[in-house]
Parts: structure tokens; C-alpha cells; sequence
């Protein structure tokens, strides 16, 4: 937001202001705000948040609110952010609210995820409501106020429908969702953004306008500015309105769904994040609609993720169900695995070890796992390359005809002093944006001893875990993993000449970790290939 703009007002205020009006009605319909609690207002300054205020203000005292004004500062615009930022504190003293704060170009992470060009907006919508979650502890409120309105909701829609998603893509954002420990509502979901710029020109309101909010880099603003002009001028001039319709539609057909399959999943006990397993008999007896939701819910509870999983997943699980295979196995993200044992699907969620064998790490949770786990057994011991591509399939077997898996891994090297600006991207990267389930890691490559060789495990293996004191059987580190012993023959091991370097999925090793004395990286980064056909 760059400048403030300011309307005259053109008429008194009155009592019953008409979208005041119409705002509470959905409040009430949507039994948005909680009675006698307080209620987190987030305000980033622009016409939408400011006019949200300005109505809960006035609605507040009708349920027995108190207001607070949150704000986040995502410091993308140096002065400006900070100019956003003394705006919304001044709005919150002339209403008298409290106003918390939360500046994530304070955070030394965030900081380094933007010099590297990871500002997307996915990473930017998820960092503000983790900010507005914990805002919203600071002040006690259960509850977050959002100003999204119906041309957002449209907006949303037609953005999920060229993303490729699906019924629940469509039905676009509800009144009220639940994220973390606070429940966001959206007491403008019926009101239109014209509706909302006539509202602060009758009040005299002023806000701050954002330059970002025209940059095409961002889907959205292409969505609003081009897209959505054109289809209305060339197909359909109420199509804002007919997407929003639409989205309501979805949304019902999606309630009835997910019930039918929270019913099936069943209620798991509290403290747990997702149930063990569900019997084979009752999942082939659902409808391929209700399992396609259930798996959606389970690996949502699984992953501990907000957005669902990807379409290719869904179906990879339903076809597990499908053909009961023991032998198949569908990774998600989170190292989180679905496969069949005894008559049940079963989903492994591998646990964080406890100390002292490795150093824990917040949030277990990975972008870079792919639809199928890291799961293979090889025929025998690879060497691999120094650097470059090779693919390496799977064992062959007599009892599947399904096509041989193939294993495709990249190798890549940095050097400091020939390399120094990637060099020094990729060790930022390495620290800020890698997990210990990611399938891309990275190592000391000075500290690798002989050629690189991928294989499966053996009798005898010893593993020294990222922050442990000392290495121990690798039998040993996968029992406290619990990983089930049917699938560690299957893990794949990346080991030098002497040690084990990769548990692939799970922990990389303490001796190739990278320090600040590293000179040279080495980057490995695991795949699964497209299948080859059998030969008849």
C-alpha cells in the first residue's frame, strides 16, 4: 500500500446503515462472533479491512465483543509497509481498540526465503495466518475477523478451477474455517466490493492503497485485472456474481459428502492426529465419491496440512483400495505412508525420535515429497556418478506384472570460491527450506569418503543421526522411528565408502552435515521415474 486515499463523506451517519445491516445478518447466519469474547479484527489498511472494522465497531456491542486490531507487516515494501503499518495503529487508537503487531521481516528465516526469491503466494498467505494465529493468543481472541467479501470468493474460484481443482477447489472459501488454534470468519462473504467502496465514501473513510495489488506476478491480480474483466465484457457480465453462486452449490454437495465420509473414517481418540487404520472391507463398500473425500480428510489429518492433497494422490489410494495390494504403498506428504496389511489400510505416520539421536526439528512437513515413497528394493548396490542423472530400477520380481519402478536421482556440486553466489544460495537453501523428510538434501561433499553407492540396508548397518552423540545399529534407529518392519527392507540407503550418509525420507547423517567450514556442496535429489512396460 502506498498512499492513503480519503473520500468525502457524502451523507450523516445513521443508526441503521444498510450494510451495516446486511453484515449482520450473515453474522448471525453464519454465527460468526462468539457472545461476551474478544475477537481479533485483522486490518491491513486497504478499503476492505478498514470498512470491516468500521461495521464491527458498530455491531460489537450487540453481541457483547470486544474488538482488537491485528495487523501483519510482511516488510515487501520497505517504507510503505511501514507507513500500512502506523496507519492501521492510529485507525485502532481513534476507535479505541488494542492493536497488536507482527513483523515478519523481524524473522531472520522469512528474510533469508525472500532474498531467495520465495515469496509465493501461497508462502505469504501461510505465513500471515500463522502470524494472526499467534496474535490472536496474544490477545485472547478465538476468533479472526478477515475482510474477504464475495468478488474475493469469485475471484477464488475461477482461481482453483485453473489450477485444476477439484469439488472442493470450487466450492472456494466458506463463512467461517478453522486453521490452527483460531477460527477465521469473514462477515463480508455476502457483501460485493462495490457495496464496500460505497460504504467508506458515505462514512468518509480512508485507507491505504497497495501498488502490489496490480503486479501481475501474482495469479490473483492477472484473475482481477484481466481475466475476470474480459470473460464479463466478452460472455458474461454477471459472471462474478453466477462464480459466487456456483461456489455456494459446491459447497452443499461437499458437505454432504465429507459427512458421509467423516462417518465412515469414524471419530479417532483425542490427541491424535489421525486414525491407524480403517478396515479394506469397509472402504470397497463406499461410494468412489465418499472414499475419494474420506482419503482427502485422512491424509489432511495425517499430514497435519490445510490444503488438500493433489488429485494423483487421491487416486493412487483409491486404487490401493481398489486392489488390496500389501505390496503397494502411497507416500503423502510428512513422510506420512498408506499401505494394506492384514485386511486394514494402515497409515504410518513416522514420529519425531526422541533424543538423544537426533536433533528435533519444527514441523515435519515437506513440499518436496512426491506421490510415491521412497520405497524400493534394489538388486544389489549401485555406484553412482560423480554428478549428473542416472535412473536406477527396481529388482525384478516374478510374482507382479506391474511395470518395473525406476529410481531417478540428480546429482549436483557447488563450489565456494569458483561458485560463490550459488554456493552461497543453495547453503541458505539447504538450512531454511529443507526438511528432514524432503527427497533433496545436501552434504559436505569433502567429508564423503569413496563413491557414492545406493542400496538397501544390511545386517550390521550402524547410522549416526544428524545431532546425535554417536552412531548405533540402524535396526535400532528405525525400531525407535517405528518404522514397520515390512517396509525397512525396502528403504533406500545413499553410503559412501565407509558410512551411511541417507536414510532416504527420514534422516540424513551427522558427518556430511554442512557448517560454515563446508567448501564444497553435494546435492542429492531422488525421483521416481515414469514406469517402463514390461516386455511380453
Amino acid at each position: 500500500m502506498g498512499r492513503t486515499k480519503q473520500v468525502p463523506a457524502s451523507g450523516r451517519t445513521t443508526a441503521r446503515d444498510p450494510f451495516v445491516e446486511k453484515i449482520a445478518a450473515t453474522i448471525r447466519r453464519h454465527d460468526l462472533l462468539p457472545r461476551g469474547k474478544t475477537v481479533g479484527v485483522a486490518v491491513s489498511g486497504g478499503p476492505d479491512s478498514v470498512a470491516l472494522l468500521a461495521a464491527l465497531a458498530e455491531l460489537a456491542p450487540r453481541w457483547g465483543c470486544r474488538l482488537a486490531v491485528l495487523h501483519v507487516n510482511h516488510a515487501l515494501r520497505g517504507r510503505e509497509s511501514g507507513a500500512d503499518q502506523r496507519f492501521v495503529r492510529r485507525l485502532a487508537a481513534r476507535y479505541g481498540l488494542r492493536f497488536r503487531v507482527g513483523n515478519l521481516g523481524r524473522l531472520r528465516a522469512y528474510r533469508k526465503i525472500l532474498k531467495m526469491g520465495g515469496a509465493t503466494e501461497e508462502f505469504l498467505r501461510t505465513t500471515r495466518y500463522a502470524m494472526f494465529d499467534l496474535l490472536a493468543g496474544e490477545t485472547g481472541a478465538s476468533v479472526v475477523a478477515l475482510g474477504h467479501h464475495r468478488d474475493d470468493l469469485a475471484e477464488t474460484v475461477l482461481m482453483h478451477l485453473l489450477r485444476g481443482s477439484g469439488p472442493a477447489g470450487l466450492g472456494g472459501f466458506r463463512a467461517t474455517s478453522q486453521l490452527g488454534h483460531v477460527t477465521f470468519v469473514r462477515p463480508l462473504y455476502d457483501c460485493t466490493r462495490a457495496e464496500i467502496l460505497e460504504f467508506c465514501k458515505r462514512r468518509g473513510l480512508s485507507w491505504r492503497e497497495d501498488r502490489t495489488n496490480r503486479d501481475p506476478r501474482w495469479l490473483r491480480n492477472r484473475i482481477r485485472h484481466e481475466i475476470l474483466p474480459m470473460l464479463e465484457k466478452e460472455f458474461n457480465p454477471r459472471l462474478r456474481e453466477l462464480l459466487a453462486d456456483n461456489a455456494r452449490w459446491f459447497r452443499q454437495d461437499e458437505d454432504y459428502f465429507e459427512a458421509r465420509a467423516r462417518e465412515a473414517l469414524g471419530p479417532w481418540p483425542r490427541g491424535k492426529r489421525a486414525p491407524e487404520s480403517v478396515a479394506l472391507k469397509a472402504l470397497r463398500a463406499l461410494d468412489l465419491p465418499v472414499l475419494a473425500r474420506l482419503f482427502r480428510i485422512w491424509v489432511m489429518a495425517a499430514t497435519g496440512q490445510s490444503s488438500p492433497p493433489p488429485a494423483r494422490q487421491i487416486e493412487d489410494l483409491v486404487e490401493l483400495v481398489r486392489r488390496g495390494d500389501s505390496r503397494r504403498h502411497v507416500r503423502c506428504r510428512a513422510g506420512v505412508t498408506f499401505y494394506v496389511e492384514r485386511s486394514k489400510v494402515i497409515c504410518w505416520r513416522p514420529p519425531i525420535p526422541g533424543q538423544p539421536f537426533f536433533r528435533p526439528e519444527k514441523g515435519e512437513e515437506t513440499a518436496a515429497a512426491k506421490d510415491q515413497p521412497p520405497l524400493l528394493r534394489l538388486a544389489g548396490e549401485r555406484e553412482l556418478l560423480r554428478e549428473g542423472k542416472c535412473k536406477i530400477p527396481a529388482a525384478p520380481t516374478r510374482q507382479s506384472a506391474e511395470p518395473s519402478r525406476v529410481i531417478e536421482l540428480k546429482l549436483r556440486r557447488w563450489n565456494r570460491r569458483r561458485q560463490p553466489k550459488l554456493f552461497e544460495q543453495t547453503w541458505m537453501h539447504a538450512f531454511c527450506g529443507t526438511k528432514a523428510a524432503d527427497l533433496t538434501q545436501y552434504f559436505d561433499a569433502d567429508q564423503i569418503e569413496g563413491a557414492l553407492i545406493l542400496r538397501n540396508r544390511r545386517s550390521g548397518d550402524r547410522f549416526h543421526p544428524l545431532g546425535a552423540p554417536g552412531s548405533r545399529k540402524l535396526k535400532e534407529f528405525l525400531i525407535d522411528f517405528k518404522a514397520p518392519a515390512r517396509l525397512r527392507d525396502r528403504l533406500l540407503l545413499l553410503c559412501d565408502g565407509r558410512k551411511v550418509l541417507w536414510v532416504v525420507g527420514l534422516r540424513t547423517a551427522h558427518a556430511p552435515r554442512l557448517t560454515d567450514k563446508t567448501k564444497n556442496i553435494l546435492s542429492v535429489r531422488i525421483n521416481f521415474a515414469k514406469p517402463t512396460p514390461r516386455k511380453k
